[in-house]
This record gives C-alpha cells, structure tokens and sequence, in this order.
C-alpha cells in the first residue's frame, strides 16, 4: 500500500505537469527560453525518458528475484542526500546514459509514454509487494535504490523541473 501511496503522489504531478503545458499553444511548448535551455516539451521528455529507463533497469534486474540484495542503511543514506540536492534550485546536468531530449515530440506523444509508464509501474509495483526492501534500481549518480527510494528520485526529479514549466 506504500508503494501505491508514494505513486499516486507521482501519478498527480503528472497530471499538473501536463495539464500546465497543454495550456499552452504547440509553438509555446516547444519554444527554448534562451539558448541552451530546454523548451518545456523536451522537460517533459526528458522526465519521460528517465522514467522509461528506470522502468527497464526495474524490470532487467527483477527478471530473478531470487539475485536481489536488500537495501542498506547507506542507499538510504544516499537516496536522502540525491532528495535533498533535487529540492535546492541548483542546475545538474543530466547524466551521460541520457541523450538531449527532442523537442519533436508531440504533447499527445508524450502523454501516451506516460500514460504507458504509468500501468509499467502499477504492474512492477504488483509484482514487488513482498520485496519492498530489495534494490531494483542504480541511479547513475546516487547508486542502488529499493523501489520506495526509486520513487522518492522520480517524484523529486519532476518537482526539481517542475520549476521549468512557465
């Protein structure tokens, strides 16, 4: 019940995100403030993205459960520290393993990753009810995480950029 709690609060930034850019004309939401920064399109595929690629790392390392090892003190540790640096208004750059986000993408095209992701993660969340406490993800900064720590780093990855959207 935790881990549905925890995305459901995912679940409803989801839905203000979006919500706050289909407000917008197209030629809004994928104009680029300045150069160098991203249009408020590629924000959002940009969290899409990252998403899709924890949903995949999830399912690759859940393949056997029988291989995962449980969370330690210090990925908890590590988890708070990667919360906290998300909640400052400071500017990270993205990790290599991800790409420049395409600001071709439509906001109906993105919605429907999203809305894809979304039953992704109702489905992993099904399947780990008894294995809440092992590590089923590796953020390429903070190291392993349990799925509650996962979805700590998405909800607060969303919110760091949240501040992108006009």
């Amino acid at each position: 019940m935790h881990l549905t709690k925890q995305y459901e609060k995912i679940e409803a930034l989801k839905g203000k995100m979006l919500q706050k850019v289909a407000a917008k004309s197209k030629s809004e939401q994928h104009a680029k403030p300045s150069e160098g920064k991203w249009s408020e399109m590629q924000v959002l595929i940009h969290l899409i993205e990252a998403e899709t690629g924890v949903i995949a790392y999830i399912n690759k390392k859940t393949a056997d459960t029988g291989k995962l090892q449980n969370a330690t003190l210090g990925n908890w540790i590590k988890s708070r520290l990667l919360v906290i640096l998300l909640s400052l208004p400071l500017k990270f750059k993205a990790p290599k393993v991800l790409k420049e986000p395409s600001n071709e993408i439509s906001l109906d095209a993105a919605t429907k990753q999203w809305i894809k992701n979304s039953a992704d993660f109702k489905e992993i969340i099904a399947r780990m009810d008894k294995l809440e406490d092992k590590i089923v993800f590796k953020h390429p900064v903070a190291g392993y995480f349990n799925l509650s720590q996962t979805f700590d780093f998405i909800y607060n990855h969303m919110q760091h950029h949240y501040v992108q959207l006009k």
